[in-house]
């Protein structure tokens, strides 16, 4: 990886594993950030950019599909790597 971190946000309602992924990505230089449902995740998209998207598929509010589908091409999801 070059030395600019990139970006990435976790989607997912089990803090455990969120926080297993985050250790994991920020051990190899990647900037984190945990949203703990979909509708969360959707703003932050809306806001920020992502170089990858991990969404859980069973979120409560919105799930990792339904979310994907609510992206827009105005979001960073259309750059974005995306993983369910």
């Amino acid at each position: 990886m070059t030395s600019e971190a990139g970006r990435v946000m976790i989607a997912g309602d089990d803090p455990v594993n969120a926080e297993l992924f985050r250790d994991l990505l920020e051990s190899e230089v990647w900037e984190v950030e945990i949203a703990e449902d979909g509708e969360v995740a959707l703003a932050r998209m809306a806001a920020c950019y992502y170089d990858l998207l991990l969404l859980d598929l069973r979120m409560p509010k919105v799930n990792g599909v339904d979310a994907s589908a609510g992206f827009s091409a105005a979001t960073s999801a259309a750059r974005a790597g995306l993983l369910w």
